[in-house]
């Protein structure tokens, strides 16, 4: 935001007390800094439950390949310890998910499926 009474720059959208350099010759000995690095792949991971008990890391696996289209190397299936033997739930990690919000499409997973993101505890020193 412009300082009150300051003018703008037409030419570059700058406010006059402000200056982005336009001058190609690196010859005084300084450069501008690199641009930055991306940001490393975050994976998403979300918590499926209400599955049959007998339902396998392989079945969800197969699952997601099939109807989400992504591949093997992009998801991680790993089946959770539940509180009683009548549902099985399981933790999926998925890279490279074109649009994550396809992961909550009703359409896309057995009737009376619960999709959520999967949250971990993390503890923080101090």
């Amino acid at each position: 935001m412009p300082q009150q009474g300051a003018s703008r720059n037409a030419a570059s959208g700058t406010t006059l007390n402000e200056s982005t350099g336009t001058h190609a010759s690196d010859k005084d000995g300084f450069k501008i800094a690199s641009a930055r690095k991306r940001r490393p792949l975050r994976l998403k991971d979300y918590f499926v439950t209400r599955l049959s008990p007998d339902t396998t890391e392989d079945d969800i696996t197969n699952h997601i390949l099939d109807v989400f289209k992504v591949s093997r190397a992009d998801i991680g299936v790993t089946k959770l310890v539940t509180k009683y033997d009548s549902y099985a739930s399981f933790r999926i990690t998925c890279s490279n998910l074109d649009d994550a919000s396809l992961f909550y499409d009703e359409s896309k997973w057995p009737e009376g499926t619960f999709v959520k993101r999967f949250h971990t505890n993390r503890s923080f020193d101090g």
